[in-house]
């Protein structure tokens, strides 16, 4: 197994056979990770299989995607994608139609030209559309959040569907990644439109003490995982994160020795940056911030 999708090492091999690795994944038992690399720190670290970037949709230019996976494949890694549905508003009118006009085909454009760049890049991928659309209190971060879940599930298997349509098999693998909370399943899309579960995953003491937060990695990820892996696919951590002021090196210890409790975690992902708002009013931004020589297996 950990010939094909091992840490630091995807080879060609593994873009002729892996879409008939699942199970083997899940049996395995095998977590690899990934960063968002914002502080580009990472650059030179040989111990992530993933390289997750976040794309916009709205006003797409071609080439953005092809472009970001031939960065992650120098750096042997695969790209997971988070194809972020802002509204564009060359194409819809208010962010309130959004999902009826992707369900109705007025995104299918974005959705080919997309589609363009990944053949462009003849590698696969990981796309994940639409995630934390299950978040009803979001700080404002997302219009496709916490809104319709049935309309949501309609513009998720449209876009799906039509990639699926139009990409050669065993190239790109789809992840549906809520947070996980436990309004979550509303909102699953279908088998059919997907291959991974995801979730996400912070920790931060200030927050989550006055909270009575464990704000371990197994109390945050133990009702999260019980959600998603109800689906019988394998599962993600698409967003993990652990405030620099905190003792991150700590923390990530426990959480990777708790890995082998959860037969059907394939992939961590860490967020390497600081957030983008406060977590409660008038109060300040968390920094998810870490140096390789923790973030690692």
């Amino acid at each position: 197994m950990d010939e094909f999708f091992s840490i630091g090492r995807i080879t060609n091999k593994a873009i002729v056979i892996f879409a008939t690795l699942f199970a083997t994944v899940i049996a395995s038992q095998a977590v690899n990770l990934g960063v968002y690399d914002f502080n580009r720190t990472f650059l030179r670290s040989n111990t992530q299989a993933v390289e997750h970037v976040y794309i916009s949709w709205a006003k797409y230019e071609s080439g953005t995607v092809s472009n970001a996976m031939t960065q992650a494949e120098s750096r042997n890694r695969w790209l997971l994608l988070s194809l972020e549905p802002w509204v564009d508003f060359s194409i819809s009118s208010t962010g309130s139609t959004l999902f009826a006009d992707i369900a109705s085909g007025k995104y299918d454009l974005t959705i080919f030209a997309v589609c363009k760049d990944i053949i462009a890049a003849h590698h696969p991928l990981f796309v994940r559309w639409g995630h934390e659309m299950e978040l009803s209190s979001n700080f404002g971060r997302y219009p496709w959040a916490g809104t319709d879940a049935a309309a949501y599930v309609r513009a998720y298997r449209r876009v799906v569907t039509l990639m699926k349509a139009n990409l050669p098999m065993s190239t790109a693998y789809f992840v549906w990644s809520p947070a996980g909370n436990i309004n979550c399943n509303a909102y699953y899309p279908g088998d059919d439109v997907v291959d991974y579960t995801g979730c996400s995953l912070y920790s931060w003491s200030a927050y989550d003490v006055p909270r009575s937060y464990d704000g371990s990695f197994k109390a945050f990820f133990d009702p999260k995982y019980a959600r998603l892996q109800i689906h019988g696919k394998p599962v993600m951590v698409c967003e993990l994160g652990v405030e620099k002021g905190d003792n991150q090196a700590a923390w990530f210890a426990a959480a990777r020795a708790a890995f082998p409790n959860y037969p059907r975690l394939v992939l961590v992902v860490y967020f390497n940056a600081k957030d983008s708002v406060s977590w409660w009013p008038y109060g300040p931004i968390p920094d998810w911030s870490i140096a390789p020589s923790i973030f690692h297996l």
